[in-house]
């Protein structure tokens, strides 16, 4: 398999060179200038990398098409590199960003669009060859009551674990900022969890759960409570989640916005002091507006990262009990590699990704307007 792949590349790139010969031919006529060594540019360089390149939608050309004939996919592949050749004088100032771009495409923009296409065909254990099935796909996802109870799961995941952590983010900021000793100190505690890698982290909130040794249920004795069971109850499960993921991201955020407080006026502050507001309305009318852009960039990025929360499911409690704290990428798991309904992990996953896409424009469009990106 990997030897025919390699052959598939070579022929590629054998195609790319003569399609660059054949354009270098006509360059050649353009500029007499042009000696034997630019000739020698175009045939192996040019000819080398626009054949490899255009061997990637040749193959998904004939992935969606369904043709499969070696002809047809080499003639399409002979198409993409005499476009790539022909608009070469343009492309060639962003070869930069080609090796960015390449594994950029091949690792997210084709598994994204292999996936959407995935998604309107049939194809689990039942059916080992993909079959169209139009929406058929998505019209028994959506007849599933365990899909609707990972929804609101992933909702009430996002809802709960933002707005509390940009908060306490935020005044940890602020705090940090306003004290000169110990900052570093302050500074390595708060984002010390950020580094613990997530499999230490969830095992070490495991332990601190654990209903008989966990620290949790100890504070709750102490406290005249009786002890729960965290990850062994439906009604505590995910919030057992929510409160480690908090802790995993608060020093992150709070980072974040430290740098932001950085680049405040502090004139600003010294204005309010004088005319007596305090503390609280100094922060209150001064910071948080001015933190707007900061404040923005970490609501997108938890968002983002609240609808992907893997590993934490994965490794303390599996989406249980009775998929209570089942998440929807690990709903996509469970489905890909438990299951084996590829069609509806696929789906799945273009329902996530139109999801993420259309918050993030929403939230764009309504607070992008009322942020404030600079002073006057």
């Amino acid at each position: 398999m990997l030897t025919e792949y390699f052959q598939f590349i070579g022929l590629g790139m054998v195609i790319g060179v003569v399609v660059s010969f054949i354009f270098s031919l006509r360059e050649k006529q353009k500029n007499r200038a042009l000696t034997t060594q630019d000739v020698s540019f175009y045939l192996i360089l040019r000819g080398g990398i626009v054949g490899f390149v255009a061997c990637f939608p040749g193959m998904l050309l004939s992935r969606i098409t369904g043709v499969t004939h070696p002809v047809a996919i080499y003639a399409s592949i002979a198409l993409f590199a005499a476009i790539l050749c022909y608009f070469s004088h343009i492309l060639r100032y962003y070869g930069f960003i080609v090796p960015a771009a390449f594994f950029l495409g091949l690792f997210t923009y084709y598994p994204i669009l292999w996936s959407g296409y995935l998604s309107f065909m049939k194809w689990n254990m039942m059916n080992p060859k993909p079959k169209y099935n139009g929406l058929g796909t998505f019209v028994k996802l959506f007849q599933e009551p365990v899909f609707w109870l990972v929804l609101k799961n992933t909702l009430v995941f996002a809802s709960v674990t933002i707005i509390p952590t940009m908060l306490l983010a935020i005044v940890f900021a602020i705090l940090i900022d306003e004290r000169q000793k110990l900052r570093v100190y302050y500074i390595y505690s708060f984002f010390y969890p950020m580094l613990i890698p997530m499999a230490a982290a969830a095992m070490l909130w495991v332990f601190i759960y654990s209903p008989n040794l966990g620290l949790m249920n100890r504070f709750l004795n102490q406290i005249g409570l009786q002890s729960l069971g965290w990850l062994g109850s439906s009604a505590t499960s995910l919030w057992a989640i929510m409160i480690m993921t908090v802790w995993k991201n608060v020093g992150f955020y709070t980072l974040i916005y430290l740098a932001g407080l950085q680049n405040l006026d502090k004139s600003l502050y010294d204005a309010a002091y004088i005319d007596g507001a305090g503390w609280w309305k100094r922060h209150i009318y001064i910071t948080f507006p001015l933190l707007g852009p900061t404040s923005l960039f970490v609501f997108i990025v938890g968002v983002i990262l609240s609808f992907q929360v893997f590993a934490q499911i994965h490794l303390m409690t599996e989406g249980g009990p009775a998929n209570s704290s089942n998440i929807i990428v690990y709903f996509i798991y469970e489905n890909a590699f438990k299951f084996f309904r590829f069609d509806f992990a696929s789906a799945l996953t273009t329902l996530l990704i139109l999801a993420l896409l259309a918050i993030v424009l929403v939230i764009f469009g309504i607070l992008h307007k009322r942020i404030h990106y600079a002073i006057d």
